[in-house]
């Protein structure tokens, strides 16, 4: 962002754009000189942020936020206990029975939602993982036990034991 601000001012020249904005101006300004300074820190700039790795995930999510994401994801779902999904019948087609968990589980792990992650549903209990526009899947994995059944309440029902998993990669 800076970089980009940097160039702005590169092009347009320093003392043209503080005039536009309403600022005096000494006259004797060398803007040429300004404009080869704010250039260079630019290039500077971008170049270290290359350099650095940063630069995918400047502008989007990049790989490890989604690996982050789905690990941390992973671990809030291990040993969830849910009422039994079963109850409710089969879920609809292409959803998954712990879809719902599983996508607020996302949610809650993504670190920004200004850059919000999708979980979907892809085959049995298993979720895929991505950027919104389907970047770095992750595959996540749930399975359940049930451990505690009451049917001796007015709506009888029972508690499931979640366990997850994920792995790099589409599911």
């Amino acid at each position: 962002m800076c970089a980009l601000v940097l160039v702005t001012v590169a092009i347009v020249g320093f003392t043209r754009l503080l005039t536009a904005m309403g600022f005096p101006v000494n006259p004797d300004l060398n803007d040429a000189g300004l404009r080869a300074v704010f250039a260079g820190v630019a290039v500077c700039m971008s170049i270290g942020a290359y350099e650095s790795g940063k630069f995918e995930g400047m502008f989007g999510v990049d790989r490890r936020e989604v690996r982050e994401t789905t690990e941390a994801a992973t671990r809030a779902l291990d040993g969830r206990s849910i009422l039994d999904s079963r109850l409710e019948g089969e879920p609809p087609v292409g959803q998954g029975r712990y879809r719902s968990a599983v996508w607020s589980a996302v949610r809650e792990a993504t670190p920004s939602m200004n850059r919000p992650m999708d979980a979907d549903h892809t085959d049995r209990e298993r979720y895929t993982v991505t950027t919104d526009d389907g970047k770095h899947p992750h595959c996540i994995t749930v399975t359940s036990e049930i451990v505690r059944v009451e049917e001796d309440t007015i709506v009888p029902y029972a508690l499931e034991y979640l366990t997850a998993s994920w792995e790099n990669g589409p599911c």
